[in-house]
């Protein structure tokens, strides 16, 4: 008689082998990894590092692991806010910071309140 085990979750989900989380976290610190060594190589400019180890990058991460996590609302918030500022960063846009941050907050707690899901 065999004896099969089936109690193994499958690549990906919670408790398994592999889950997107541990992709989106090892792909970024590999990425992280090779950049700061192609700067301390000179083989990239130090204005593409500048870009890489920015703010503006880091809330893009942010946001995109959110999205990893299925949370749709928030990390795709933070994900445009993020990649919003670091456009304006890399292309030379001037914004002023104040017109640009108090709407946010606004369009924020505006989208926050209309895909809560709240007491039902």
């Amino acid at each position: 008689m065999e004896v099969v085990n089936n109690n193994q979750p499958a690549l990906g989900q919670k408790g398994g082998i592999i889950s997107s989380r541990n992709i989106f976290l090892g792909g970024i610190l590999i990425l992280v990894g090779v950049v700061w060594l192609l700067k301390n190589f000179d083989v990239i400019s130090y204005r593409v590092y500048d870009v890489f180890f920015s703010w503006e990058m880091l809330l893009t991460v942010i946001g995109l692991y959110l999205l990893t996590l299925h949370r749709w609302v928030a990390g795709g918030i933070v994900t445009v806010v993020g990649a919003g500022f670091l456009v304006t960063n890399v292309f030379g846009v001037d914004i002023p910071f104040e017109k640009v941050i108090f709407p946010l907050v606004f369009v924020t707690a505006g989208l926050g309140v209309l895909f809560s899901r709240g007491s039902r």
